[in-house]
C-alpha cells in the first residue's frame, strides 16, 4: 500500500519504503499498541481481573505458552526492556511508560532498517538514512505546485535504484539485450552516462548541471571541506544531495539542509525529470522512425 502511495515498484526493497516515508513497520506499530495496553494493566488496581491474570500468567506460564502475556514478555526482551513482571509491582506512570516503549522501539527499528538497507546495492544512495517519523527530504516540496509534485515519482525511482536503463535490461535478460544506450548508441547506459554523459541529452542538462556544480562548491565552502577530501561523487549529490549532511557538524545541519532545500534539491529534481522526459521523447521518436522504415520495406 505504501509503495503505491509513493509510486514505487513492487520489487522495491522494503527498507526503501521506510526510509522515504519515515513510517514504522506494521510489526512495530502492533508492538507499541500491545505494550501500551500492558502498561494500562500494570497501573490498574491489583484487585482487577486483568492485573491478577497478568500476575498469574507471567508467574506460571513458560515461554512456549501461547499466552498473550508471554508474548508481551517476549516483546519486552526483543526491545531490551526490563522483565515485564517487575512493572506489575512497580508500575511506571502513563507518560513514563509511553516514553520508555517509544524510545526502545524507535531505537531498535532505526538500527535494524538502516543496517538492512546497507545490504541492498539498489539503495546505495539512501542507505542508512532512516529516521522514525521523518519523511525523507527528497519527498518534500517547498510549494504545492503540481508541476513540482509530478517530478517526485521519477525522483524516488532513481533514489531506490528502480529506474530502468539499458544496463538494467541487459542484466535482467542475462545479456540477451544490449546495454548500449539507445539514445546515443555510444556506450553502456548507466546512471552516470544518463545523468552526465549522454550527448543527445546535453541541451537539457547544460545549464542545470552547471548551476548544480556551482551550488555543490558553495556547500563545500560552507562546510569548509576540500572537494578532494570527501568520498562523494557528483552522481550521488544529484540523486540525494542530503547525503552531504553526513559530512557537517551538528551546528551546521539546519543551515545546510535549508541551503539544499532552496538551491540544490529543486535543481536536482528538475534535472532528473527533464532528462527523463527528453530520453523518452527521443526513444519514442526512434521507434516511430523504425516502424515507418519497416512499413516501407
Amino acid at each position: 500500500m505504501i509503495k503505491q502511495i509513493l509510486s514505487l515498484a513492487k520489487n522495491t526493497a522494503d527498507p526503501a519504503v521506510y526510509i522515504l516515508s519515515g513510517s514504522l513497520p506494521m510489526e512495530a506499530e502492533l508492538h507499541l499498541k500491545a505494550l501500551s495496553l500492558y502498561g494500562n494493566i500494570t497501573r490498574a488496581d491489583r484487585s482487577t481481573i486483568e492485573w491478577r491474570l497478568a500476575e498469574r500468567q507471567l508467574h506460571l506460564k513458560t515461554n512456549q505458552s501461547n499466552s498473550w502475556f508471554i508474548e508481551i514478555k517476549k516483546i519486552c526482551l526483543k526491545y531490551d526492556i526490563l522483565d515485564c513482571q517487575d512493572f506489575l509491582n512497580n508500575p511506571l506512570g502513563k507518560l513514563q511508560w509511553k516514553s520508555l516503549i517509544t524510545k526502545k522501539i524507535h531505537t531498535y527499528w532505526n538500527d535494524k532498517i538502516n543496517k538492512d538497507s546497507e545490504r541492498y546495492s539498489s539503495l546505495k544512495y539512501i542507505s542508512g538514512e532512516y529516521k522514525t517519523k521523518r519523511i525523507h527530504p527528497i519527498l518534500t516540496t517547498n510549494t504545492s505546485n503540481c508541476r513540482d509534485i509530478i517530478k517526485l515519482p521519477i525522483r524516488t525511482r532513481f533514489a531506490t535504484g528502480n529506474y530502468i536503463l539499458q544496463t538494467n535490461r541487459a542484466k535482467f535478460n542475462q545479456n540477451e539485450v544490449s546495454a548500449i544506450c539507445r539514445v546515443c548508441g555510444k556506450e553502456d547506459e548507466t546512471i552516470s552516462h544518463f545523468l552526465i554523459s549522454c550527448t543527445p541529452l546535453e541541451t537539457e542538462r547544460m545549464s542545470l548541471l552547471k548551476s548544480l556544480r556551482e551550488q555543490y562548491i558553495k556547500v563545500l565552502e560552507l562546510l569548509n571541506i576540500n572537494m578532494h577530501d570527501i568520498d562523494v561523487d557528483f552522481i550521488h549529490v544529484i540523486i540525494n544531495p542530503y547525503h552531504l549532511v553526513n559530512y557537517c557538524g551538528t551546528s551546521l545541519t539546519s543551515e545546510l539542509c535549508a541551503f539544499i532545500n532552496t538551491h540544490i534539491e529543486p535543481a536536482c529534481r528538475t534535472l532528473i525529470y527533464k532528462l527523463h522526459l527528453h530520453r523518452y521523447k527521443l526513444l519514442n521518436l526512434g521507434q516511430k522512425r523504425s516502424r515507418k522504415y519497416n512499413l516501407r520495406s
